[in-house]
């Protein structure tokens, strides 16, 4: 079973409940006449397995009540909507080791953030939106008053030949980082700005379009640019899903304390 398999157009007859589920993840929805009901059964784990989506004859006994969600219609109707998100805010993410790139050096990495589990009416209401796993929240910023709430986890900042593994539950990011400053740039922690970005499907593998970070000779400002397109090195990519958030322009000016710390 391949990636693909989960998202799309499901139509649900009056009654039925249908299934969404990785490892111990499962999203659950059941169509009755005149509402929806929708189940969140988390898990601890972040898992990686392929996302498997099959009808019920039952309810799952061990569903706890208190995570039904109703949503409430005169008349429910057949179809919905179901499609892989990015996060709601941007992501932070920690390489496991520092990185370190010296003055006029550029490098490309890959870094993967965990996906959102979205269904939709057929006029666009939600029924749900939610992270296959939750990261844990973090305040990127220079202080209390100055940042944004983000969320944070420790990941894997892998050069391109490094890639191997098909990450089911996440999408990847390329960034390209051009330091043009004289000092090394330090790298502990990248804001990735995902709600901007993009979704592509390609070999099995979510991705989103590739993200540039040029720092200034200066030193004190990088200008970001979103390309707007799949990235160059795949083949076939189909377009997925449009950003949460529109950027006025795919080129903007940040201080590099909002992108790097």
């Amino acid at each position: 079973m391949t990636a693909q398999t989960w998202w799309g157009t499901f139509e649900f007859s009056e009654g039925q409940i249908r299934c969404w589920k990785t490892d111990d993840r499962r999203f659950v929805i059941q169509r009755l006449q005149s509402e929806w009901l929708t189940w969140n059964i988390e898990s601890e784990e972040e898992g990686n397995t392929p996302v498997e989506q099959t009808v019920l004859d039952t309810e799952p006994a061990d569903i706890d009540n208190k995570k039904i969600g109703r949503l409430l219609q005169q008349s429910t109707s057949a179809k919905i909507k179901v499609y892989p998100a990015l996060a709601d805010r941007s992501f932070v993410s920690r390489p496991r080791n520092v990185l370190r790139l010296p003055g006029g050096e550029k490098t490309d990495l890959l870094v993967s953030t965990p996906l959102w589990f979205r269904a939709q009416l057929e006029d666009g209401t939600d029924l749900l939106d939610l992270p296959f796993w939750r990261p844990s929240d973090s305040w990127f910023g220079n202080n209390n008053m100055e940042g944004e709430l983000c969320y944070a986890k420790k990941t894997d900042a892998l050069l391109q030949s490094e890639f191997s593994t098909e990450k089911y539950c996440r999408a990847v990011t390329p960034i390209h980082i051009d330091n043009k400053s004289k000092d090394v740039l330090q790298i502990e922690r990248i804001n990735l700005p995902v709600p901007l970005l993009n979704m592509y499907f390609s070999d099995n593998q979510l991705w989103t379009e590739k993200l540039s970070i040029v720092r200034e000779e200066s030193g004190q400002f990088a200008q970001l640019k979103l390309d707007n397109h799949a990235p160059n090195h795949l083949k076939n990519a189909e377009h997925l899903g449009a950003a949460r958030e529109r950027a006025d322009n795919n080129k903007l000016i940040r201080s590099l304390s909002s992108l790097f710390a």
